[in-house]
């Protein structure tokens, strides 16, 4: 963080914000107040030009006008009250409406262009996004662009939309209690939702840029579907955020798949799903087909998550198109599957509560021997406690095997026990780049803590060798149930010297998640820090490097083998 306040200073230690104008609005909107478009709207070129142009307009001005700082200022309301304006407007008509809104906010510091440029080339940063769209002065006009322009470099000291948390960033929307239990979207809501979601997105997401489709083009085709597609308008939304390629996006897919899961996991291969664990459960055991779940086959359900549900790739869709046909929305689940070449069926409780339900899942021992000389540990089952204890009975083996398909339960384990016990050198393992609220569509270099053997000298935390770091080698088990915080920790392991990583490619899905409020219970997450290694390899999307591709087969899943286990073994001298 005292990179963030030194470039803050740059940028803005000498400048001051001027006063701006109080706004008031109603002490409760009127909902009754209705703004409806129709299909002559959806089609009309006129129409869809504004809508664009003030989607945009309306969140650059969220983002980046020092009059947001004043909490008395509701965007959203301002919003609602430019839609009937706008929509049906002449270009120039339009223009001027927008202009004399941003001029409505009142006055305002901009910083030089020489010194802006200046200042940023002095700090390490990234441009994801360059609103080049701002000096478009045809489609806008030369005043609003011009005006658009400014806020570029406006010197803002807050903002009541966005601000920085010790880790990354963290948004104000409001969530509009009242649409929430009517479930009432008119096409002021639809439209809200699309502007308020494409421009955070715009402004704030390290990985605007390498989603399937570009982010520009997602405005535009999703317009026209917010306001034809009102009567399908939680689907239309869930397929929006599908948009943002992001397996850190948690979505209500409630609406689709129902959120109670029977006892039993599965994996997808070639398009057929097989049972990996049973958890307990006596109807269905290791290697079963499972065909039909509630009269959905494997391939519609892969379908559906790749339709409305958010994947970084197609490792985590059939991930989680495994998860979601072994759940539903009723008290049970009728399953269709093969059993030693016959067809059965069997009909399974759901469980509505997830403690009841994970309470039978087995826990895994964090550690145990396997043939050999080869130790073994479980990731998420490892706490900050107990890892360091383990190494007396680790340190004289001659392979380690670290499996993290898994999630960790304790990221203090990293730190406290494979730093301190099995790096000989600290390194810098990943390079980090956050966004500041004061700063969208830039992203900036955040220092990263070493990964190695630390010792506390007198006010300050020091990192030293270590000539007693384990010796043997360091196998690292890794597959589409790798995401987040375990990618991260991945990438911290594999620094380790001889380290080899084995199996498939992970969710692709790193860095701190920040929330987006929406009306209803439609909000959502996103990654907002890019997590890059050290030569600027990305792992959004793509995952963490691999060593060797290794992938369950048919027979092992069928036979309840552990193919990427053995093949990790079979690389131990």
């Amino acid at each position: 963080m005292k990179r963030c306040l030194l470039i803050v200073l740059l940028l803005f230690g000498n400048l001051s914000l001027q006063e701006i104008k109080a706004r008031s609005y109603p002490s409760v909107y009127e909902f009754s107040s209705r703004f409806e478009l129709d299909s002559l709207d959806a089609a009309n070129p006129v129409v869809l030009d504004n809508l664009e142009v003030l989607g945009r307009v309306w969140g650059f001005v969220k983002y980046h006008h020092p009059a947001m700082a004043d909490t008395t200022i509701h965007i959203d309301y301002e919003l609602f009250s430019l839609l009937p304006r706008v929509t049906h407007a002449k270009p120039s008509e339009r223009n001027h409406i927008l202009s004399e809104w941003i001029e409505s906010f009142g006055p305002y510091e901009v910083m030089d262009s020489v010194d802006y440029a200046e200042t940023l080339s002095k700090v390490d940063h990234m441009i994801v996004n360059d609103f080049g769209w701002i000096q478009d002065t045809c489609r806008l006009g030369a005043v609003l662009s011009r005006q658009l322009t400014d806020l570029r470099r406006a010197v803002a000291k807050s903002n009541r939309y966005v601000w920085n948390t010790p880790i990354t960033i963290q948004f104000y929307d409001d969530p509009f209690v009242e649409i929430g239990k009517r479930r009432e979207y008119d096409a002021r809501f639809r439209l809200l939702m699309l502007f308020r979601l494409w421009n955070v997105i715009d402004c704030y997401s390290p990985n605007r840029n390498i989603t399937d489709r570009a982010w520009d083009e997602v405005l535009v085709e999703y317009i026209p579907r917010m306001i034809r597609e009102k009567d399908r308008f939680a689907l239309t939304y869930l397929e929006l955020l599908s948009t943002l390629d992001d397996a850190h996006v948690r979505t209500p897919l409630n609406i689709i798949f129902g959120t109670k899961p029977v006892l039993g996991k599965g994996h997808i291969i070639d398009g057929h799903l097989f049972i990996t664990d049973p958890m307990g459960g006596d109807k269905l055991r290791v290697g079963d087909e499972i065909l039909v779940t509630d009269g959905r086959s494997v391939s519609e359900m892969i379908e559906l998550v790749r339709k409305y549900v958010a994947q970084s790739n197609e490792n985590t869709l059939l991930r989680d198109a495994a998860r979601y046909s072994l759940q539903g929305k009723g008290d049970s689940l009728r399953i269709e599957y093969i059993r030693d070449g016959e067809r059965r069926q069997v009909t399974l409780p759901t469980w509505d509560n997830y403690r009841d339900y994970n309470a039978r899942i087995p826990v895994k021992e964090p550690f145990r021997m396997l043939e050999d000389s080869i130790a073994y540990l479980y990731y998420a089952s490892l706490t900050s406690e107990i890892a360091p204890h383990l190494f007396e009975q680790i340190k004289g083996t001659k392979a380690l095997i670290v499996d993290l398909r898994c999630y960790p339960g304790d990221f203090f384990v990293l730190d406290k026990f494979f730093a301190n016990y099995f790096m000989e050198r600290p390194c810098v393992p990943v390079k980090l780049y956050v966004p500041y609220w004061w700063s969208p569509g830039i992203f900036f270099y955040e220092p990263s803590q070493s990964f190695g053997r630390s010792e506390q000298k007198e006010e300050s935390l020091c990192y030293v060798e270590n000539s007693d770091a384990y010796k043997g080698k360091v196998f690292i088990l890794v597959n589409e149930s790798t995401q987040s915080a375990a990618e991260f920790v991945t990438m911290h392991l594999q620094s380790i010297p001889g380290a080899i990583t084995v199996g498939s490619q992970t969710a692709g899905a790193d860095g701190d998640i920040v929330k987006v409020m929406m009306p209803g219970d439609l909000s959502f997450y996103f990654s907002s820090i890019k997590v890059l290694y050290p030569d600027g390899t990305d792992t959004q999307r793509v995952g963490v490097r691999v060593d060797y591709e290794v992938k369950p087969t048919i027979e092992g899943l069928q036979t309840g083998r552990d193919e990427v286990l053995e093949y990790a073994l079979s690389l131990v001298d």
